[in-house]
């Protein structure tokens, strides 16, 4: 059954390549066994050069294990090396502070940017030690002249927009809700996690980004996008219109031992922020 469904992809593929004209290259394919099929040797349609294999295999830049639970390690890993070698061509020219800074933002950073935007965040220690490479190209390892959160502002801030590498990733991260919100139906996975907190209304609300909500998130990459949108959204009100304003549902300012809330049945009735319970005079309805 395998062999035949292998077979026929395969058939497909030659298909499609007689009528469009891009032909896959098998000379340079690889087949990974995955499941409980990873620990076989086994090799359908043998006429076509592919490799089969069991180990790790490159997928668009991306490195995929066979333990998905290392698939960030393995892929950033190496990150630091890639930048340090990045930059060390410029180490040795008279660059202005400005140049250096273009530098950054143009060939170091990219070499991060499409990873933090597919992949689970990396630990904090790689965004530190990033971030250190990069100040230490701009001041040529001697101590900083001028103060990093300066540095890292917009022009008109006094600043020069150096990276802040986890400010990225986390923006990175964020603008995946925009996919979510424009075409909610490709999203089961994700539905499948919000299903018991309101769904894609999920969004609206003010949650803190470290808020068991979200931290209790079992997949590390649709928690990154989720605490990464908090952390962009979440508000503390500072006025009555902002209190009134405020959601009923998932905020981390109402909490029952310690725990937001969402009642359902409340919300698809309308009863959605504080002043859909409260009369005219500020008190709460019966």
């Amino acid at each position: 059954m395998c062999n035949e469904s292998f077979t026929n992809f395969t058939k497909v593929l030659d298909e499609f390549s007689s009528n469009s004209s891009l032909k896959i290259n098998y000379d340079k394919c690889f087949v990974k066994r995955v499941g409980p099929g990873r620990l076989l040797d086994t090799v359908f349609c043998e006429n076509l050069p592919v490799i089969w294999t069991n180990d790790t295999i490159s997928y668009l830049g991306i490195k995929i294990p066979n333990e998905m639970h290392d698939i960030t390690n393995i892929n950033f890993a190496n990150k630091p090396n890639v930048i340090r070698d990045c930059l060390k061509p410029w180490e040795a020219r008279k660059l202005s502070i400005m140049g250096k800074a273009t530098i950054l933002k143009c060939l170091a950073m990219p070499k991060l940017t499409y990873c933090f935007s597919v992949l689970p965040n990396p630990s904090e220690d790689f965004f530190h030690c990033v971030q250190n490479m990069f100040f230490e190209f701009l001041w040529k390892g001697k101590p900083d002249r001028i103060k990093r959160n300066v540095l890292i502002n917009f022009y008109n801030e006094s600043g020069l927009q150096i990276p802040h590498v986890k400010t990225v990733c986390d923006s990175l991260k964020a603008s995946w809700v925009k996919r979510f919100l424009l075409d909610s139906e490709k999203w089961f996975f994700l539905k499948k996690i919000l299903s018991d907190k309101g769904g894609f209304y999920f969004f609206d609300c003010n949650i803190h980004y470290r808020d068991k909500v979200l931290t209790n998130i079992q997949d590390d990459f649709y928690r990154g996008i989720l605490e990464a949108w908090f952390l962009y959204k979440f508000r503390r009100p500072s006025c009555r219109s902002e209190y009134l304003a405020e959601n009923s549902w998932l905020n981390s300012f109402i909490t029952i031992d310690h725990n937001v809330v969402f009642k359902k049945s409340w919300s698809d009735k309308g009863v959605k922020t504080i002043s859909d319970l409260c009369n005219n005079d500020d008190t709460f309805k019966d």
